[in-house]
């Protein structure tokens, strides 16, 4: 039974301190920022604060204090953008031990070279069941939840060069860990993707150079992915503005393959703009 649910507004001084905060170290950057914060209070009353059987069940009050955080901002090189939230659980009697669980995302682009090196970040954490078939609170509690936390970073060189050609290196790198009920968490998983490409749009020969790795892996380092690795060379020709074909070949390798081996693969693909917006790719 939930007796009362209350929000209450940050004061003036309060929010002017948050955003004077926040905005400091970007001030030099750029001039468009949005801060936005606040709190959520709720006091709930339950009869069965362990979601035990009847026999022990254990009255509790709970309350809940969420301060929220919402930023977006724009400079010549710096690109942010996200909301999350604290909520901070104690049982007043006791019942339950104390709680904090981060909810939300943030994101980040930073030209860290002019139009040459840019870097891509996020955190994230989401809350979800930890026991799929366990109980599911429908308000405020720290039985059965599972919180996933996510860090990723990916720096890329983004270039055009001579001879209408792009380059584009890219590191894709991403840590996720759940903590599950009762402070028991999982190891860290990491996954990570990088790629390289040197290409020519077909005008009306076009030419592009292809790498990749995907990996993941455990903090441990024993449980792991196989990693693949692939390799690749396309030649291309355009009949029309929208229409082109040609042949691609490469190796593969990947340590699921018997003792490593690279594996060759080829063939013959076909390319459609239909609109500046819709692009087909097909190959055999």
């Amino acid at each position: 039974m939930k007796l009362r649910a209350c929000r209450i507004r940050p004061t003036a001084a309060l929010a002017a301190a948050t955003v004077a905060a926040c905005l400091t170290p970007l001030r030099g950057e750029a001039a468009n920022w949005f801060v936005e914060t606040g709190v959520r209070s709720e006091l709930t009353f339950t009869d069965n604060a362990r979601f035990d059987e009847r026999a022990a069940r254990a009255d509790d009050v709970i309350l809940s204090l969420s301060p929220t955080l919402v930023v977006r901002g724009e400079g010549r090189r710096l690109r942010v953008s996200g909301s999350a939230s604290l909520t901070g659980l104690t049982y007043l009697n006791g019942s339950q031990s104390s709680a904090f669980t981060p909810v939300g995302s943030f994101g980040a682009n930073l030209e860290a070279v002019e139009r040459w090196l840019f870097i891509d970040a996020g955190l994230s954490a989401t809350r979800s069941l930890d026991n799929p078939l366990g109980p599911r609170p429908d308000g405020p509690s720290s039985v059965n939840r599972a919180t996933t936390s996510t860090a990723r970073i990916s720096p890329y060189i983004e270039r055009e060069l001579p001879n209408e050609l792009r380059l584009v290196v890219r590191s894709d790198n991403a840590w996720t860990r759940t903590d599950g009920d009762a402070g028991v968490r999982s190891e860290t998983v990491y996954a990570s993707r990088h790629s390289l490409r040197l290409a020519r749009e077909p005008q009306p020969f076009g030419i592009a150079l292809e790498a990749r790795r995907t990996d993941e892996r455990v903090d441990s380092g024993v449980d792991r992915a196989p990693a693949i690795d692939v390799a690749r060379l396309r030649l291309s020709y355009a009949l029309t503005d929208q229409f082109a074909f040609g042949v691609r070949g490469g190796y593969e390798r990947s340590e699921a393959f018997v003792d490593g081996d690279a594996r060759s693969f080829g063939g013959v693909e076909i390319l459609w703009r239909a609109t500046d917006r819709t692009r087909l790719e097909a190959y055999w």
